[in-house]
């Protein structure tokens, strides 16, 4: 299915193929096509995976990064949530040694949100790694709402400096079974 973006916009939006329902989970995984990649239109910023691959969406460079999901459904009341991104740092990154990026999330569109600092671990090569380290999650009120949908994403959009070489992969949100008190909103 062709991207919602209008005709002329620099940014992608999500399409619709490229969110997977993971059932036993209790979750759904985002490759990068069903992701909202600011500047992801425009190839002199990112490069991303032909339509029907399965692939990462590499950033050629950017002074506003922002990439987000969200959920199309409802997710469920009273329940823990841990959202990941799988990511690597090409040989020819810069910026992230001296820049961290953020992870935020809310639930409903007007709920309260989560964040966290991450400073990337650069690596030699094209190594995969998930951040955050450890566990990022977040909580959805017990109380009935209309909108309990979670809204996502990675951000860097403070420091003017020019971001290259992140490659995201996938990212991932999924339930929680365990009781994870310490990191949870």
């Amino acid at each position: 299915m062709p991207p919602k973006s209008l005709p002329n916009s620099p940014h992608h939006d999500p399409e619709e193929g490229y969110i997977q329902d993971l059932q036993e989970a209790n979750g759904w995984l985002f490759k990068p096509r069903g992701l909202n990649i600011v500047w992801g239109n425009d190839d002199r910023y990112w490069c991303l995976p032909p339509e029907g691959e399965d692939g990462p969406a590499e950033l050629k460079g950017v002074t506003w990064f922002e990439v987000t999901g969200s959920t199309k459904e409802n997710l469920k009341r009273g329940k823990k949530y841990e959202i990941s991104f799988l990511v690597s740092v090409n040989t020819g990154a810069s910026c992230w040694n001296d820049l961290p990026i953020f992870i935020m999330a809310t639930v409903g569109t007007g709920g309260s949100g989560r964040w966290k600092r991450i400073n990337l671990p650069i690596q030699d090569g094209d190594n995969k790694f998930e951040i955050p380290e450890g566990k990022f999650l977040i909580d959805v009120p017990e109380t009935e709402c209309d909108d309990s949908k979670l809204h996502f994403g990675l951000y860097e959009v403070w420091n003017a400096s020019w971001k290259v070489g992140l490659q995201i992969h996938e990212a991932r949100v999924q339930e929680v079974k365990e009781n994870y008190e310490n990191d949870a909103l």
